[in-house]
């Protein structure tokens, strides 16, 4: 039995019942109700604090906030993160009502569109504890219905929806421990689905200390070990709409650069700067499309930051590469790790020392560990000079070989060494019940702002922020992408993520979906897997199936080890080079339906890709899908995730369907149903079953070397027609670039109905668009036509009885302009 469970399991089953605290001297005020919190029982973990202040803020209709810390002292509260204050006045319309208990304390609140509890922290006796809040110990338990669907509580492998009766520990950590164990981010948030009506909700914790959240089938218990109980509740209503209300509070994502949806290629031991530029010159070689480049920290001079190995990466042939990628319009991202290493005349190093801007010990002295370059201090990015620092170091790099975007990595922040001796005891509760410095900054370091164990799980966070702010000025008026290993709640707002170090297996490939799914819920919609597994050989098998589900990845990178296979499209035979080849092409062609989803996710806090449940609450077979995916609104694809394998079974839920690769429909909506169908699909090594929803037009646009060549090229629309033969979509189109777009942007909305597609241009000032026209409408679900006209003038077009589609081409059309197309 693991360590974990079997705490959850002693401390679940063998507590003392702490009934908590009694309320009193509550105050109404206009905007919520603040109370007094006394003590009637103390908890396992003394000492317990006596007098508490409870403060319940009502700050929207569909948010209040929670608030409970000691009043007697200066209390730790997560800075940076919440981008919304506690209101002076409640909203006029709430859906929420707050009641409370005062003896023992207990706050309850319903949601009051359809009477659903959303938390109810009341005691039971042998069952659930009251409120603990002791000096380095509180807990506070929520109940919830009977076997409730929970998903969130990042980062970690995990199912989707969570596993019940687990224990989630949230503490930033550069240790991969197993299945359900907490890894590099922290994103103490959870979503919940009411099962009876198919209504969302979310709760968020906004705290930085060491966490565990216990999981079990008829409760959630947060147990921390620092900080305050800062609690958001956001009473939901569809999932988006409680992505949305959850964003509001965090912050909304980062707009992506059209560039950024490209293919990425990078590796872990380049032996030099030729060897980097051969991977470029046979993507060239094989016509595969490719948008970045990438290096690890082989390129590095004894791996220090921002430099460059003298003899396999130097400086001026560095510069000469990247200069030619961008005349191919292709984009060079480098890696950066936090650690600086310490050696005199290094001035990275000789700048911190005089910035003083080190993480410090407990002496007060600049804290050393020892990360891929030796010793090494570390860069406190709280500092008020933490800008100026790393602007100035990025600066200078950026001069020397003229980079786009970067990746910043080990900013848990990892260290080399183990510093764990008895940290163990150093808290009377452990959350993960292990060493909290074991590769990590000890929690008895400080940064300008607190203690490391206050701050620690925010490192990678706020290195992030930093970047973001050295990069608006490096960069003027410039998306860039900022792609961290360590998160926090609130990333999106500056940055991106990928999955961090995976394995090739088929195992770790499956895993991947429930870990993007999660990530969109957590506000950071541009979020990949390393394609084809980092650690670990792959396998040509391995990586074309991994391409396939890659292709769809909202962040499509290939990226793999030291010492291990090449695993670039080329790598492999000439077959599985052509499937790959064939599924990236494919990916360049929807990204115009792939940026106007990230648009939508920019804009009003839509995920890029979403579990089957999301717009399927309602059916039950829905509820536990983690093997298969909806990517925006219209696609569903079924990854095939088992070696050797030529089929998949998926679910099908109650719609209409087609085969996006033959137009055929696959399901008809089932009339008065609400579960759809298992399906078996075909799926030979060259193909993945991918799903296209009736009612949705996707715009496309046809592939090239790149997404710069691709913009240019003639757009294309698929309709898919629903049952009422209809349907809709929109196309989102700027310079793709830009952060202040301004009016500078084309917005053109599509409907199907009556035997006629039109237009509505929301707005149609981005010029371009006009030099790139539409060229081919493809109709599935086409009945058959005797005629059809766009614009007024009478078109050719295919029909295929068989599959029903409808095919118009040669056609010339500006999508700046009103489209009417009509058929008898």
């Amino acid at each position: 039995m693991n360590f974990i469970l079997l705490c959850f399991l002693l401390v679940t089953f063998s507590f003392a019942y702490t009934p908590g605290y009694e309320l009193s001297n509550v105050k109404i005020s206009p905007s919520g109700f603040t109370g007094d919190l006394t003590l009637l029982s103390p908890g396992p973990y003394p000492p317990s604090v006596d007098t508490l202040k409870l403060v319940v803020n009502f700050q929207t209709q569909q948010r209040l906030r929670i608030q409970i810390f000691d009043p007697s002292k200066d209390n730790w509260q997560v800075p940076y993160v919440s981008q919304v204050n506690n209101t002076n006045t409640a909203p006029g319309e709430m859906d929420y009502d707050v009641t409370y208990t005062k003896n023992p304390f207990s706050l309850k609140v319903v949601r009051t569109s359809d009477d659903y509890v959303l938390l109810d922290t009341k005691p039971i006796q042998n069952q659930i504890n009251g409120l603990i809040y002791q000096k380095q110990y509180i807990e506070w338990t929520n109940n919830l219905e009977a076997n409730p669907i929970v998903f969130g509580l990042g980062e970690r492998r995990s199912k989707f929806p969570l596993d019940l009766n687990q224990v989630y520990t949230h503490f930033a950590i550069d240790i991969n421990h197993g299945f359900n164990d907490n890894w590099y981010g922290v994103h103490p948030v959870y979503y919940q689905l009411n099962k009876n009506n198919g209504k969302f909700h979310a709760l968020f914790l906004l705290n930085s200390n060491p966490m565990d959240v216990v999981l079990n089938d008829t409760s959630i218990s947060w147990r921390t070990i620092g900080g305050i109980i800062d609690l958001f509740v956001f009473t939901g209503g569809t999932i988006y709409e409680t992505m949305a209300q959850y964003q509001e509070v965090i912050g909304k994502p980062y707009r992506a650069a059209y560039w950024h949806l490209g293919w990425h290629q990078c590796r872990w031991g380049y032996k030099n700067i030729a060897d980097v530029q051969n991977i470029v010159d046979n993507f060239n070689k094989y016509e595969i499309p490719l948008d970045t480049q990438w290096t690890d920290i082989d390129t590095m001079d004894n791996y220090k930051d921002f430099t460059f190995n003298p003899t396999t990466f130097p400086k001026t042939e560095f510069k000469e590469f990247t200069d030619s990628l961008h005349a191919q319009h292709k984009h060079y991202i480098p890696i950066i790790d936090p650690g600086i290493k310490i050696e005199s005349d290094y001035f990275a190093y000789e700048l911190g020392n005089e910035l003083d801007v080190w993480v410090k010990n407990s002496a007060g002295a600049p804290f050393f560990g020892k990360v891929w370059p030796g010793y090494t201090y570390f860069p406190d990015f709280t500092h008020p000079k933490a800008k100026e620092y790393w602007k100035a170091l990025f600066e200078q790099y950026h001069k020397d070989i003229g980079f786009d975007s970067i990746w910043i990595d080990m900013n848990e922040a990892s260290n080399f060494v183990e510093i764990c001796d008895d940290n163990v005891h150093n808290y009377p509760y452990v959350p993960g019940g292990r060493c909290l410095s074991q590769r990590t900054i000890t929690l008895e370091s400080e940064q300008y702002i607190s203690s490391a164990f206050n701050t620690h799980s925010m490192y990678g966070y706020t290195e992030t922020i930093v970047t973001r702010e050295a990069f608006d000025e490096i960069f003027p008026g410039k998306r860039t992408a900022i792609i961290s290993r360590s998160t926090f709640a609130g990333q999106g707002k500056h940055g991106q993520h990928w999955l961090g170090d995976n394995y090739s297996t088929f195992e770790w490939m499956k895993e991947s979906i429930a870990g993007i799914i999660h990530f969109n819920l957590f506000g950071v919609p541009l979020v990949g897997a390393d394609i084809c597994g980092f650690n670990g050989e792959t396998t040509e098998e391995l990586c074309v199936r991994w391409s396939q589900l890659g292709v769809f990845y909202p962040f499509s990178r290939n990226h793999n080890s030291q010492n291990m296979r090449s695993q670039e499209p080329f790598a492999f035979s000439e077959d599985a080079r052509n499937t790959i080849k064939s599924f990236i092409e494919l990916r360049y062609y929807i990204l115009p339906y792939l940026y106007t989803t990230f648009e939508s996710a920019a804009r009003d806090s839509m995920p890029v890709w979403r579990a089957m449940m999301y717009d399927y609450p309602e059916d039950s077979d829905t509820w536990y899908l983690d093997e298969q995916v909806m990517v925006g609104d219209s696609f569903l694809i079924f990854p095939v995730l088992e070696e050797g394998a030529t089929s998949v079974e998926g679910y099908v839920p109650n719609d209409d369907w087609y085969n996006y690769l033959t137009g055929e429909s696959v399901m008809n909506k089932l009339e008065n149903k609400v579960h759809g169908l298992h399906m078996q699909f075909l799926a030979s090594i060259d193909t993945m079953p991918i799903l296209l929803k009736g009612g949705k037009i996707i715009p496309a646009q046809l592939p090239a070397l790149s997404t710069y060549e691709a913009r240019q090229n003639n757009f294309e629309l698929i309709v898919a027609l629903d049952s009422n033969s209809e349907a809709s979509g929109w196309l989102y189109v700027d310079d793709g670039e830009s952060i202040e777009v301004g009016d500078n942007y084309s917005e053109i909305h599509f409907n199907v109905a009556n035997n006629k597609l039109t237009s509505t241009i929301k707005n149609g000032k981005y010029q371009p668009l006009s030099s790139t026209p539409l060229h081919l409408l493809k109709f599935f679900g086409m009945s058959p036509i005797t005629s059809l006209n766009v614009n007024g003038k009478s078109c050719q077009f295919d029909y295929n009885a068989k599959t029903k589609v409808l095919t118009v081409s040669n056609l010339d059309e500006n999508l700046n302009d009103e489209l009417v197309v009509e058929w008898n």
